[in-house]
């Protein structure tokens, strides 16, 4: 692809189509049965269960309490301390579950933390990881090895989950029938970043290993201002060598948007998915950034960015920023 280099920054709507659960229903997850909405959202993700006859005949609430109940229980925490979180994140009304526990750190942070790792390798789920803008973009990458260059392509994800980290790793290593480590060298050609933390590498916590949701509570950060977040040079970086931006799922929360809104864009092709945002949120990002048009804002679906934009071409000027016109 001629030496241009590509940056994706990935918002929890970047995940969703593996069946990773947006920040709503993260919320919906952990508080189980405290409303009537979250009862939905727990029939759509059923819990990872040992393999006993009697855990089939449970409704989802029942096998969600039962994981929950199971797992963390057994790490010496009480029910009644799993039941008051429950209450507490209910009625705080927060649409966030990592700011509900950034606000009450003594309290709800070790808990919180450990209930946010269960929830989401729970639904890490190798079934559940197929098709969609993964494989597009896998197809456009690396029709052979030797197409993916090191630093092509690089990744700032907000994301806890490794979806992302998984299907490369396998698709690299039995697409081109290479042996493991192989396949991980021509993996670690993607610079990957986790803004703010995850469950643990796929070496020290699998993929959905439920069992592990100890060590992968111990990786992450929860949300944090642009200020405080010390590793926001290395993000700036990151920008800086990409000569495209593309922004997949991202919500533009004003503690992550506030990373990226001083950062020199001239010069790069930048694309913004702007499916599902409010028009609130895009007026308050047109404001943040006035050299946007409205052709820089791509109201569709990752997977139709893809079919439809060439987020890898290179950049017309130096001193411009490239449009995208919705579809």
């Amino acid at each position: 692809m001629n030496g241009v280099k590509t940056c994706l920054v990935l918002g929890a709507s970047a995940s969703a189509p593996y069946k990773l659960p947006t920040g709503a229903k993260l919320r919906d997850l952990l508080i189980l049965d405290q409303s009537e909405p979250a009862k939905a959202t727990v029939a759509e993700f059923l819990p990872i269960l040992p393999d006993e006859p009697t855990y089939s005949v449970m409704n989802p609430m029942e096998r969600w309490q039962e994981s929950t109940h199971k797992y963390l229980l057994g790490a010496h925490l009480a029910k009644e301390d799993l039941e008051h979180f429950r209450k507490c994140l209910f009625l705080a009304r927060s649409s966030s579950v990592d700011r509900f526990i950034q606000h009450n750190e003594p309290q709800w942070g070790p808990l919180g933390r450990r209930l946010l790792a269960h929830a989401l390798l729970n639904c890490e789920k190798e079934e559940w990881l197929d098709k969609d803008w993964y494989q597009d973009l896998f197809d456009i990458i690396a029709p052979t090895p030797e197409s993916l260059v090191d630093g092509m392509l690089s990744v700032i994800t907000f994301n806890y989950d490794r979806s992302f980290e998984r299907f490369f790793r396998t698709a690299f290593q039995y697409q081109f029938g290479l042996a493991e480590c192989p396949a991980l060298e021509l993996y670690r050609r993607i610079k990957i970043e986790h803004v703010y933390g995850d469950l643990g590498t796929l070496d020290d916590v699998p993929y959905g290993a439920v069992r592990a949701f100890g060590r992968a509570a111990g990786g992450i950060k929860l949300v944090r201002t642009g200020e405080d977040y010390a590793n926001g040079k290395r993000l700036e970086e990151m920008i800086k060598e990409a000569n495209n931006v593309a922004f997949i799922g991202f919500s533009f929360a004003d503690e992550n948007f506030a990373l990226f809104k001083d950062l020199d864009f001239r010069g790069k092709n930048v694309f913004l998915t702007t499916y599902n945002l409010s028009p609130t949120k895009v007026a308050q990002i047109r404001r943040a950034w006035p050299w946007l048009t409205q052709g820089s804002l791509y109201d569709g679906t990752a997977r139709s960015l893809l079919h439809n934009r060439d987020i890898f071409a290179a950049p017309p000027a130096p001193t411009t920023v490239q449009a995208v016109s919705a579809s």
